[in-house]
């Protein structure tokens, strides 16, 4: 049995198409994120899913200068401000804003380590106008009543 090779047109191209793909990922720039024009440091970035876009809870809310902590054991996170407390589990699609229960439009999971939240929670709860910069990859939070970023922290 004799194996016959591809033709040559076939491996040019394929390594053209692999070139310019490593190409495009080697120079592909991570979103940035921004509180109220602060830019906030992210260790994992945002996530596109079910058509909803997630970021990590502890870089969005100790940017927003709340204090946060998450429970391993009870997939807990809670973020804590002057006058707020906002609680989410993982898998779980409600939160709580000190007490109050507020659905979520998807739960908040884990991705590399991070609990990822929705951004429409964040536009709907904290008032928080939300946009895309796609020239800069930069995905921006404004929310009302901050003279700057953690100033105010969640107080609303």
């Amino acid at each position: 049995m004799r194996l016959a090779l591809p033709p040559r047109r076939f491996v040019w191209t394929t390594l053209l198409a692999s070139s310019a793909l490593s190409l495009v990922l080697a120079f592909a720039r991570p979103v940035e994120m921004t509180v109220d024009g602060k830019s906030v440091p992210l260790d994992v970035p945002p996530v596109t899913a079910w058509h909803e876009t997630f970021v990590p809870a502890r870089a969005l809310f100790e940017g927003l200068g709340a204090r946060t902590s998450f429970d391993q054991r009870r997939q807990r996170f809670v973020a804590v401000s002057r006058n707020d407390i906002v609680i989410f589990k993982v898998g779980i699609p409600i939160a709580k804003i000190d007490g109050k229960r507020v659905g979520l439009t998807h739960s908040p999971f884990i991705d590399q380590g991070r609990i990822m939240i929705p951004v429409s929670f964040v536009e709907r709860e904290l008032g928080a106008r939300v946009s895309f910069d796609s020239r800069h990859y930069r995905l921006d939070f404004a929310v009302p009543g901050m003279v700057e970023a953690g100033a105010q922290g969640l107080d609303r």
